[in-house]
């Protein structure tokens, strides 16, 4: 399996005995790093995945509502597609935020290592992640990340701030921390990058 997140779903699951689950950790090409200039003055924080259930968009709007009621000066980017698109996207005009939160659509891998030379927090809010190969990415691009504790990159990524799955509060608090205190954010890289 690609985490020990996924080999204890198998062994509960399917009743696989622990000694014949091997665990693999997915890993990815180094990147040559850069960073982007944003278009705009604004933070931004980042979102790239499926627009599914699995993938928590929901909690990535709430999270967003709560970090927009405290701060100003930040954006958020939804990249992705899915079937909760729709809905979002209604969420975000009926909250009249739309000038500060963006939906991209589908985005190709050079597209996406652009938006993450231009993230200042790249946020990962899954109920539920096998592994979670674009918080990889965005960490060696130089982008502090939160990630939800059922993940398998939690395992990878020490350092970073994790929570419980649709937390959305903590979500807020742990982005805000990163994007008002770049003392924390830096930490943060400096380990996970070791």
């Amino acid at each position: 399996t690609v985490s020990h997140y996924t080999a204890e779903i198998v062994r509960k699951e399917y009743g696989i005995e622990k000694k014949k689950i091997r665990v693999v950790h997915n890993a990815i090409e180094k990147l040559k790093t850069y960073r982007r200039e944003k278009p705009f003055k604004d933070q931004l924080v980042s979102f790239v995945g499926r627009v599914e259930s699995q993938k928590g968009p929901e909690y990535f709007f709430q999270m967003a509502m709560e970090i927009l009621a405290r701060k100003d000066g930040v954006r958020f980017v939804m990249a992705g597609k899915g079937s909760l698109m729709g809905i979002v996207m209604d969420q975000v005009s009926s909250a009249l935020i739309g000038d500060k939160f963006h939906f991209s659509g589908f985005m190709d891998r050079p597209q996406v290592l652009d938006l993450l030379a231009m993230t200042d927090v790249f946020v990962m809010p899954s109920d539920s992640e096998p592994f979670g190969l674009v918080a990889l990415e965005a960490t060696q691009m130089g982008v502090p990340c939160i990630v939800p504790f059922q993940s398998g990159i939690s395992e990878i990524l020490l350092e970073t701030p994790k929570f419980q799955a649709g937390d959305s509060n903590l979500m807020a608090e742990q982005v805000l921390e990163l994007l008002n205190n770049p003392e924390y954010h830096g930490s943060v890289l400096a380990a996970n990058q070791d």
